[in-house]
Protein backbone atom coordinates (compact mmCIF):
# COMPACT_ATOMS: atom_id res chain seq x y z
CA UNK A 1 0.00 0.00 0.00
CA UNK A 2 1.68 3.16 -0.85
CA UNK A 3 2.42 6.03 1.81
CA UNK A 4 -0.10 8.30 0.69
CA UNK A 5 -3.11 8.40 -1.33
CA UNK A 6 -3.58 11.05 -4.36
CA UNK A 7 -7.51 11.46 -5.47
CA UNK A 8 -6.09 12.22 -8.79
CA UNK A 9 -4.63 9.07 -9.65
CA UNK A 10 -8.58 7.58 -9.62
CA UNK A 11 -8.77 7.20 -13.50
CA UNK A 12 -10.03 4.89 -15.88
CA UNK A 13 -7.80 4.32 -18.73
CA UNK A 14 -9.98 5.22 -21.77
CA UNK A 15 -9.43 4.25 -25.30
CA UNK A 16 -6.25 4.94 -27.10
CA UNK A 17 -4.65 5.21 -23.39
CA UNK A 18 -6.00 8.54 -21.98
CA UNK A 19 -6.78 8.82 -18.38
CA UNK A 20 -10.79 9.24 -17.78
CA UNK A 21 -11.99 11.26 -14.29
CA UNK A 22 -14.38 9.35 -11.89
CA UNK A 23 -16.94 11.45 -11.14
CA UNK A 24 -16.65 12.83 -7.29
CA UNK A 25 -18.79 11.34 -4.64
CA UNK A 26 -19.52 14.27 -1.84
CA UNK A 27 -20.42 12.49 1.45
CA UNK A 28 -23.41 14.30 3.58
CA UNK A 29 -21.99 16.23 6.23
CA UNK A 30 -22.65 16.12 10.15
CA UNK A 31 -25.58 18.19 11.68
CA UNK A 32 -23.09 20.81 12.95
CA UNK A 33 -21.08 21.25 9.64
CA UNK A 34 -24.72 21.25 8.03
CA UNK A 35 -25.72 24.00 10.31
CA UNK A 36 -22.28 26.22 10.36
CA UNK A 37 -22.25 25.76 6.21
CA UNK A 38 -25.93 27.57 6.63
CA UNK A 39 -25.13 29.72 8.81
CA UNK A 40 -22.24 31.35 6.92
CA UNK A 41 -24.31 31.21 3.95
CA UNK A 42 -26.98 32.98 5.55
CA UNK A 43 -24.31 35.41 7.43
CA UNK A 44 -22.99 36.40 3.47
CA UNK A 45 -26.18 37.25 2.39
CA UNK A 46 -26.77 39.49 5.19
CA UNK A 47 -23.60 41.08 4.22
CA UNK A 48 -24.10 41.73 0.75
CA UNK A 49 -27.89 43.20 1.83
CA UNK A 50 -25.55 45.36 4.77
CA UNK A 51 -23.17 46.43 1.72
CA UNK A 52 -25.66 47.43 -0.50
CA UNK A 53 -27.01 49.40 1.60
CA UNK A 54 -24.27 51.48 2.70
CA UNK A 55 -23.54 51.80 -0.80
CA UNK A 56 -26.99 53.15 -1.36
CA UNK A 57 -26.48 55.39 2.16
CA UNK A 58 -23.15 57.01 0.80
CA UNK A 59 -24.78 57.56 -2.79
CA UNK A 60 -27.66 59.59 -0.87
CA UNK A 61 -25.48 61.80 1.24
CA UNK A 62 -24.49 64.23 -1.34
CA UNK A 63 -28.34 65.20 -1.48
CA UNK A 64 -28.75 67.85 0.67
CA UNK A 65 -31.57 71.11 1.67
CA UNK A 66 -30.28 74.19 1.55
CA UNK A 67 -32.87 76.55 4.20
CA UNK A 68 -34.15 80.17 3.00
CA UNK A 69 -32.26 81.54 5.83
CA UNK A 70 -29.04 80.23 4.59
CA UNK A 71 -26.79 79.57 1.99
CA UNK A 72 -24.20 77.26 0.60
CA UNK A 73 -20.88 76.76 -0.78
CA UNK A 74 -19.91 73.62 -2.68
CA UNK A 75 -16.14 72.62 -3.21
CA UNK A 76 -14.53 69.77 -4.99
CA UNK A 77 -11.29 68.18 -3.51
CA UNK A 78 -10.88 71.76 -1.63
CA UNK A 79 -11.98 73.92 -4.76
CA UNK A 80 -15.26 75.93 -5.20
CA UNK A 81 -17.50 73.66 -8.05
CA UNK A 82 -19.29 77.32 -9.13
CA UNK A 83 -18.56 81.00 -8.19
CA UNK A 84 -22.51 81.69 -7.04
CA UNK A 85 -23.40 80.22 -3.85
CA UNK A 86 -25.74 78.16 -3.41
CA UNK A 87 -29.29 79.34 -3.20
CA UNK A 88 -32.05 77.33 -0.90
CA UNK A 89 -33.76 74.23 -1.69
CA UNK A 90 -32.45 70.50 -2.40
CA UNK A 91 -29.26 70.05 -3.89
CA UNK A 92 -26.86 66.99 -5.06
CA UNK A 93 -23.54 66.71 -4.93
CA UNK A 94 -20.50 63.71 -4.55
CA UNK A 95 -20.48 62.26 -1.26
CA UNK A 96 -17.76 63.08 1.26
CA UNK A 97 -14.77 63.73 0.86
CA UNK A 98 -15.07 64.39 -2.82
CA UNK A 99 -17.05 67.13 -2.49
CA UNK A 100 -17.63 69.27 0.48
CA UNK A 101 -20.84 71.63 1.46
CA UNK A 102 -20.53 74.43 3.78
CA UNK A 103 -23.51 75.77 4.99
CA UNK A 104 -23.32 80.14 5.37
CA UNK A 105 -26.61 81.67 7.74
CA UNK A 106 -27.72 84.67 5.94
CA UNK A 107 -29.92 86.04 8.91
CA UNK A 108 -29.20 88.21 11.47
CA UNK A 109 -27.01 87.37 13.81
CA UNK A 110 -26.90 89.08 17.76
CA UNK A 111 -23.89 88.97 20.38
CA UNK A 112 -23.64 90.53 23.50
CA UNK A 113 -19.53 91.51 24.62
CA UNK A 114 -19.22 91.84 28.42
CA UNK A 115 -15.17 92.07 28.21
CA UNK A 116 -15.79 95.77 29.26
CA UNK A 117 -18.13 95.01 32.15
CA UNK A 118 -18.53 94.57 35.47
CA UNK A 119 -18.44 91.21 36.98
CA UNK A 120 -22.20 90.94 38.68
CA UNK A 121 -24.01 88.60 40.48
CA UNK A 122 -26.91 86.91 39.16
CA UNK A 123 -28.75 88.86 41.38
CA UNK A 124 -27.53 92.41 40.85
CA UNK A 125 -27.93 91.10 36.71
CA UNK A 126 -31.60 91.50 37.58
CA UNK A 127 -31.05 95.10 39.12
CA UNK A 128 -31.51 98.60 37.35
CA UNK A 129 -27.78 100.06 37.63
CA UNK A 130 -29.25 102.93 39.62
CA UNK A 131 -30.01 100.24 42.45
CA UNK A 132 -26.46 98.47 42.34
CA UNK A 133 -23.71 99.06 45.01
CA UNK A 134 -19.98 98.41 45.18
CA UNK A 135 -19.24 95.15 46.65
CA UNK A 136 -15.46 95.92 47.26
CA UNK A 137 -13.62 99.46 47.75
CA UNK A 138 -11.71 99.09 43.81
CA UNK A 139 -12.29 96.99 40.55
CA UNK A 140 -10.79 93.60 40.52
CA UNK A 141 -9.30 93.01 37.03
CA UNK A 142 -9.39 89.65 37.12
CA UNK A 143 -12.89 89.57 36.50
CA UNK A 144 -13.94 92.94 36.20
CA UNK A 145 -13.75 94.70 32.83
CA UNK A 146 -13.18 98.66 32.19
CA UNK A 147 -12.10 100.99 29.64
CA UNK A 148 -9.50 103.67 30.22
CA UNK A 149 -10.36 106.78 28.74
CA UNK A 150 -8.71 109.80 27.80
CA UNK A 151 -7.59 112.80 30.02
CA UNK A 152 -10.30 114.94 30.58
CA UNK A 153 -9.04 118.87 29.43
CA UNK A 154 -10.22 121.46 32.00
CA UNK A 155 -9.21 124.93 31.38
CA UNK A 156 -6.05 126.49 33.44
CA UNK A 157 -5.59 122.77 34.96
CA UNK A 158 -2.47 120.66 34.18
CA UNK A 159 -3.60 116.84 34.57
CA UNK A 160 -1.07 113.66 33.95
CA UNK A 161 -2.09 110.83 32.56
CA UNK A 162 -2.79 109.07 35.46
CA UNK A 163 -5.58 111.59 36.02
CA UNK A 164 -7.21 109.08 33.25
CA UNK A 165 -10.79 107.51 34.36
CA UNK A 166 -11.97 104.20 33.68
CA UNK A 167 -15.72 103.17 32.76
CA UNK A 168 -17.56 100.24 31.59
CA UNK A 169 -19.42 99.58 28.84
CA UNK A 170 -21.63 96.51 27.84
CA UNK A 171 -21.75 96.26 23.67
CA UNK A 172 -24.97 94.71 21.64
CA UNK A 173 -24.28 94.05 18.00
CA UNK A 174 -26.35 92.67 15.07
CA UNK A 175 -24.59 91.42 11.84
CA UNK A 176 -25.03 89.41 9.20
CA UNK A 177 -22.82 88.18 6.10
CA UNK A 178 -22.94 89.59 3.01
CA UNK A 179 -19.98 87.54 1.32
CA UNK A 180 -20.61 84.39 1.77
CA UNK A 181 -17.74 83.30 -0.29
CA UNK A 182 -15.06 85.29 1.72
CA UNK A 183 -16.74 84.14 4.99
CA UNK A 184 -16.26 80.23 4.33
CA UNK A 185 -12.84 81.05 3.26
CA UNK A 186 -11.81 82.98 6.22
CA UNK A 187 -14.00 82.20 9.37
CA UNK A 188 -13.58 79.36 11.71
CA UNK A 189 -15.43 80.73 14.70
CA UNK A 190 -17.14 84.31 13.33
CA UNK A 191 -18.49 85.23 16.97
CA UNK A 192 -15.08 85.00 17.84
CA UNK A 193 -13.52 87.09 16.04
CA UNK A 194 -16.43 89.28 15.63
CA UNK A 195 -15.74 89.74 19.35
CA UNK A 196 -11.51 90.16 19.51
CA UNK A 197 -11.94 93.20 16.56
CA UNK A 198 -14.39 95.00 18.91
CA UNK A 199 -12.68 94.23 21.85
CA UNK A 200 -9.88 96.07 19.96
CA UNK A 201 -12.10 98.35 18.42
CA UNK A 202 -13.51 99.90 21.87
CA UNK A 203 -10.07 100.44 23.55
CA UNK A 204 -8.74 102.31 20.64
CA UNK A 205 -11.19 104.49 20.41
CA UNK A 206 -11.94 104.78 24.20
CA UNK A 207 -8.50 107.32 24.62
CA UNK A 208 -10.07 109.33 22.10
CA UNK A 209 -12.87 110.19 24.32
CA UNK A 210 -13.15 111.25 27.47
CA UNK A 211 -15.31 109.80 30.37
CA UNK A 212 -18.06 112.28 30.15
CA UNK A 213 -18.14 111.81 26.55
CA UNK A 214 -18.87 107.96 26.87
CA UNK A 215 -20.99 107.82 29.91
CA UNK A 216 -23.40 110.91 29.24
CA UNK A 217 -22.83 113.96 26.88
CA UNK A 218 -21.73 111.88 23.46
CA UNK A 219 -22.62 108.49 23.38
CA UNK A 220 -23.47 107.90 20.53
CA UNK A 221 -20.20 109.19 18.58
CA UNK A 222 -18.14 107.07 20.74
CA UNK A 223 -20.46 104.50 19.36
CA UNK A 224 -20.33 105.39 15.90
CA UNK A 225 -16.59 105.48 16.09
CA UNK A 226 -16.34 102.02 17.41
CA UNK A 227 -18.90 100.54 15.29
CA UNK A 228 -16.65 102.31 12.68
CA UNK A 229 -13.32 101.07 13.33
CA UNK A 230 -14.59 97.51 14.22
CA UNK A 231 -15.99 97.43 10.50
CA UNK A 232 -12.93 98.58 9.04
CA UNK A 233 -10.88 95.54 11.26
CA UNK A 234 -13.74 93.09 9.55
CA UNK A 235 -13.01 94.38 5.88
CA UNK A 236 -9.24 94.27 6.41
CA UNK A 237 -9.26 91.05 7.51
CA UNK A 238 -11.75 89.59 4.41
CA UNK A 239 -14.46 88.35 6.80
CA UNK A 240 -17.32 89.00 4.45
CA UNK A 241 -19.37 90.07 7.52
CA UNK A 242 -20.93 93.60 7.97
CA UNK A 243 -22.09 95.07 11.50
CA UNK A 244 -25.63 96.00 11.19
CA UNK A 245 -26.38 97.68 14.58
CA UNK A 246 -24.92 98.62 17.46
CA UNK A 247 -25.91 99.61 21.23
CA UNK A 248 -24.11 100.20 24.09
CA UNK A 249 -24.56 100.46 27.92
CA UNK A 250 -21.77 102.50 29.35
CA UNK A 251 -22.19 102.85 32.89
CA UNK A 252 -19.60 104.40 35.59
CA UNK A 253 -17.66 102.29 38.46
CA UNK A 254 -19.28 101.49 41.58
CA UNK A 255 -16.85 102.92 43.26
CA UNK A 256 -17.48 106.63 42.38
CA UNK A 257 -21.14 106.40 41.43
CA UNK A 258 -22.16 108.57 43.96
CA UNK A 259 -19.90 111.34 42.55
CA UNK A 260 -20.91 110.65 39.19
CA UNK A 261 -24.76 110.98 40.44
CA UNK A 262 -23.75 114.72 41.56
CA UNK A 263 -22.64 115.81 38.33
CA UNK A 264 -25.36 114.16 36.36
CA UNK A 265 -27.40 116.11 38.80
CA UNK A 266 -25.73 119.21 38.02
CA UNK A 267 -25.47 118.37 34.42
CA UNK A 268 -29.09 118.21 34.78
CA UNK A 269 -30.07 121.03 36.59
CA UNK A 270 -27.95 123.08 34.04
CA UNK A 271 -30.01 121.39 31.33
CA UNK A 272 -33.21 122.55 32.65
CA UNK A 273 -32.20 126.18 33.03
CA UNK A 274 -31.05 126.20 30.02
CA UNK A 275 -34.52 124.94 28.65
CA UNK A 276 -36.41 127.18 30.91
CA UNK A 277 -34.13 130.34 29.37
CA UNK A 278 -35.04 129.02 25.51
CA UNK A 279 -38.23 129.03 26.37
CA UNK A 280 -38.61 132.49 28.26
CA UNK A 281 -36.42 133.98 25.45
CA UNK A 282 -39.13 132.49 23.07
CA UNK A 283 -41.88 133.64 24.64
CA UNK A 284 -40.27 137.26 24.54
CA UNK A 285 -39.83 137.22 21.51
CA UNK A 286 -42.68 136.13 20.44
CA UNK A 287 -44.68 139.12 22.44
CA UNK A 288 -42.09 141.39 20.50
CA UNK A 289 -41.89 140.16 17.03
CA UNK A 290 -44.87 137.32 16.50
CA UNK A 291 -43.67 135.02 13.97
CA UNK A 292 -41.16 136.21 12.35
CA UNK A 293 -38.70 136.58 15.11
CA UNK A 294 -36.05 133.98 13.91
CA UNK A 295 -35.72 136.08 10.65
CA UNK A 296 -35.43 139.46 12.80
CA UNK A 297 -32.89 137.98 14.81
CA UNK A 298 -30.90 136.72 11.29
CA UNK A 299 -31.03 140.04 10.25
CA UNK A 300 -29.65 141.77 13.24
CA UNK A 301 -27.13 139.83 13.22
CA UNK A 302 -26.24 140.46 10.06
CA UNK A 303 -26.33 144.07 10.49
CA UNK A 304 -24.30 144.01 13.21
CA UNK A 305 -21.78 141.73 10.75
CA UNK A 306 -22.54 144.52 7.92
CA UNK A 307 -21.16 147.52 10.93
CA UNK A 308 -18.65 145.54 11.86
CA UNK A 309 -16.72 145.28 8.24
CA UNK A 310 -17.91 149.06 7.53
CA UNK A 311 -19.84 147.67 4.25
CA UNK A 312 -22.44 150.92 3.96
CA UNK A 313 -24.47 149.52 1.18
CA UNK A 314 -25.21 146.55 3.13
CA UNK A 315 -25.60 148.42 5.91
CA UNK A 316 -28.38 150.43 4.47
CA UNK A 317 -29.46 146.99 2.40
CA UNK A 318 -30.27 145.47 5.63
CA UNK A 319 -31.77 148.32 8.01
CA UNK A 320 -34.63 149.11 5.14
CA UNK A 321 -35.38 144.77 5.92
CA UNK A 322 -35.30 145.42 9.36
CA UNK A 323 -37.65 148.11 8.65
CA UNK A 324 -40.00 145.91 6.26
CA UNK A 325 -39.56 143.22 9.11
CA UNK A 326 -40.53 145.37 11.64
CA UNK A 327 -43.59 146.77 9.81
CA UNK A 328 -45.15 143.21 9.10
CA UNK A 329 -44.62 141.68 12.49
CA UNK A 330 -46.84 140.74 14.79
CA UNK A 331 -46.22 141.90 18.39
CA UNK A 332 -45.09 144.93 20.85
CA UNK A 333 -42.18 146.18 18.45
CA UNK A 334 -44.53 146.16 15.37
CA UNK A 335 -46.54 148.91 17.83
CA UNK A 336 -43.78 150.84 19.35
CA UNK A 337 -42.53 151.15 15.81
CA UNK A 338 -45.92 152.07 14.32
CA UNK A 339 -46.66 154.55 17.11
CA UNK A 340 -42.99 155.83 17.03
CA UNK A 341 -44.05 156.55 13.28
CA UNK A 342 -47.18 158.08 14.23
CA UNK A 343 -45.41 160.37 16.25
CA UNK A 344 -42.40 161.55 13.78
CA UNK A 345 -45.26 162.13 11.49
CA UNK A 346 -46.65 164.48 14.06
CA UNK A 347 -43.76 166.25 14.55
CA UNK A 348 -42.55 166.91 10.95
CA UNK A 349 -46.55 168.00 10.41
CA UNK A 350 -46.46 170.46 13.71
CA UNK A 351 -43.01 171.75 12.79
CA UNK A 352 -43.89 172.08 9.41
CA UNK A 353 -46.75 174.21 10.65
CA UNK A 354 -44.45 176.18 13.05
CA UNK A 355 -42.32 176.84 9.78
CA UNK A 356 -45.00 178.66 7.95
CA UNK A 357 -46.30 180.37 10.09
CA UNK A 358 -42.59 181.59 11.06
CA UNK A 359 -42.10 182.46 7.14
CA UNK A 360 -45.45 184.23 7.13
CA UNK A 361 -44.62 186.25 10.47
CA UNK A 362 -41.27 187.03 8.88
CA UNK A 363 -43.06 189.25 6.29
CA UNK A 364 -44.86 190.92 8.55
CA UNK A 365 -41.97 191.77 10.95
CA UNK A 366 -39.84 193.04 7.89
CA UNK A 367 -43.08 195.49 7.17
CA UNK A 368 -43.34 196.78 11.00
CA UNK A 369 -40.48 195.22 13.65
CA UNK A 370 -41.88 197.21 16.18
CA UNK A 371 -46.09 196.52 16.20
CA UNK A 372 -45.47 192.94 15.43
CA UNK A 373 -44.19 192.14 19.09
CA UNK A 374 -46.75 194.23 20.46
CA UNK A 375 -49.52 192.68 18.29
CA UNK A 376 -48.05 188.90 19.68
CA UNK A 377 -47.90 189.75 23.16
CA UNK A 378 -51.31 190.83 23.32
CA UNK A 379 -52.84 187.46 21.47
CA UNK A 380 -50.42 185.26 23.67
CA UNK A 381 -52.27 187.26 26.87
CA UNK A 382 -55.71 186.82 25.08
CA UNK A 383 -54.43 182.79 24.69
CA UNK A 384 -53.51 183.02 28.29
CA UNK A 385 -56.39 184.42 29.40
CA UNK A 386 -59.29 182.20 27.37
CA UNK A 387 -57.45 179.23 28.54
CA UNK A 388 -59.80 176.76 30.72
CA UNK A 389 -58.23 176.24 34.55
CA UNK A 390 -56.86 179.92 34.68
CA UNK A 391 -57.49 181.58 37.48
CA UNK A 392 -58.10 185.42 37.26
CA UNK A 393 -56.97 187.72 39.52
CA UNK A 394 -58.06 191.52 40.11
CA UNK A 395 -55.84 194.60 41.67
CA UNK A 396 -57.64 197.55 42.63
CA UNK A 397 -55.74 200.42 41.23
CA UNK A 398 -53.45 202.71 43.42
CA UNK A 399 -53.13 199.93 45.87
CA UNK A 400 -49.05 199.82 46.86
CA UNK A 401 -49.60 196.45 49.06
CA UNK A 402 -51.67 193.48 48.23
CA UNK A 403 -52.03 190.14 49.95
CA UNK A 404 -53.56 187.48 47.71
CA UNK A 405 -54.58 183.98 49.25
CA UNK A 406 -54.32 181.72 46.62
CA UNK A 407 -57.15 179.33 47.59
CA UNK A 408 -58.46 177.95 44.28
CA UNK A 409 -62.08 178.60 43.40
CA UNK A 410 -64.31 175.75 44.51
CA UNK A 411 -66.80 175.87 41.81
CA UNK A 412 -64.57 176.99 39.27
CA UNK A 413 -62.63 173.18 40.37
CA UNK A 414 -65.36 171.37 39.79
CA UNK A 415 -66.91 172.68 36.25
CA UNK A 416 -62.78 171.67 35.29
CA UNK A 417 -63.62 168.15 36.97
CA UNK A 418 -67.09 168.09 35.11
CA UNK A 419 -64.88 169.18 31.45
CA UNK A 420 -62.51 166.57 31.81
CA UNK A 421 -64.99 163.48 32.84
CA UNK A 422 -66.99 164.38 29.12
CA UNK A 423 -63.37 164.52 27.32
CA UNK A 424 -62.25 161.39 29.10
CA UNK A 425 -65.41 158.90 30.43
CA UNK A 426 -63.66 156.34 33.70
CA UNK A 427 -61.78 159.76 34.72
CA UNK A 428 -64.40 160.68 36.93
CA UNK A 429 -63.62 161.91 40.39
CA UNK A 430 -59.95 163.03 39.76
CA UNK A 431 -58.46 166.41 40.10
CA UNK A 432 -57.49 168.56 37.13
CA UNK A 433 -54.19 170.08 37.39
Amino acid sequence: MPDSYDPSQDVEPQAGGGPVSLPVIEEPLDPANQSLADALRASFRVLKVVMILVLVVYLCSGFFIVDRTETAILTRFGRRVSEDPLKAGLHVAWPYPIDQVQKVPMDTQTLEIRSFWMNLSKEDEAKPLSQLMAAQQSLDPAVDGALLTAVERWPGIERSAESAELVHVKWTLSYRVVDPIRFAETMVDPQATIRAVFEAASTAMAVRFTVDDIAFTNQSAYRVAVHEDAQRRLDALGTGIRIEQVNNVPYQPLQVKREFDEVIRAENDKQAAIKAGEQEAKRVLNETAGDEYAGLLDAIRRYEQARASGSTDAIVAIEKEIDDLLRNSKGTASDIVNTARARSEQIVQELEADAATIRSLKASYEQNPVLLPVRLWEDTKRNIFASNGVTQFFMPPGLRQLVIWLNRDQLQMQKQQEEAARKSPGQEGKPTP
